[in-house]
């Protein structure tokens, strides 16, 4: 199945059951389904008990924000029946994808899909994502592993002030940032939600 611009999806999530049709416009009108669903996307704020906070950097010859910050992040698998991953499913799927790590848990943060990107027009979903401290990283090759890594709340703030960030990352790790700073630290944030 091929998309284009005039159309509409409905898509049926599985584990409530309940329709929502999205609006889509991609970004190259010859997608085929396989590759997911341009309207809904996760992400994922991954952390370790010692509040370091996983960035990554987007590999230089990726089509959509090449060589961009960014976090874990991917479209919604759309099946062949109709239906498509929920968001939760998504951000466990991308994350073990672009780095091989397995989240202890996964909770959604800010609301459900209040994140757009304005480039896109991606609907974005961004999910808490805690990992073991002695979790390692193994990146596909969509990811710059030399310059991607865990790092501290502050050391990431001064690069979304000073580098490129997709805008959706840009997004939630501003408003995450935001928060984390309100409360203290990570834990005290993680202790209050």
């Amino acid at each position: 199945m091929e998309f284009d611009e005039t159309k509409r999806v409905k898509v049926v999530y599985r584990e409530t059951d309940k329709s929502i049709d999205y609006e889509f416009r991609p970004v190259n009108k010859t997608l085929k389904e396989s590759e997911g669903l341009l309207g809904g996307t996760s992400l994922c704020i991954v952390h370790k008990p010692d509040q370091t906070i996983l960035r990554i950097k987007r590999a230089e010859d990726e089509k959509l924000y090449p060589g961009y910050n960014s976090v874990p992040a991917g479209h919604m698998k759309v099946y062949n029946d109709g239906t498509c991953e929920t968001p939760y499913e998504t951000s466990l799927r991308e994350l073990e994808e672009e780095t091989k790590l397995k989240p202890l848990n996964s909770m959604q943060i800010f609301g459900e899909g209040l994140l757009i990107d304005p480039y896109t027009q991606l609907v974005g979903f961004a999910f808490l994502c805690p990992v073991d401290q002695n979790s390692i990283l193994k990146y596909n090759e969509e990811i710059n592993s030399k310059e991607s890594g865990f790092e501290r709340p502050e050391t990431i703030m001064e690069k979304l002030k000073k580098e490129k960030f997709t805008p959706l990352s840009r997004e939630i790790m501003t408003k995450f940032l935001n928060e984390i700073e309100v409360y203290g630290s990570l834990n005290n944030y993680l202790s209050n939600i």
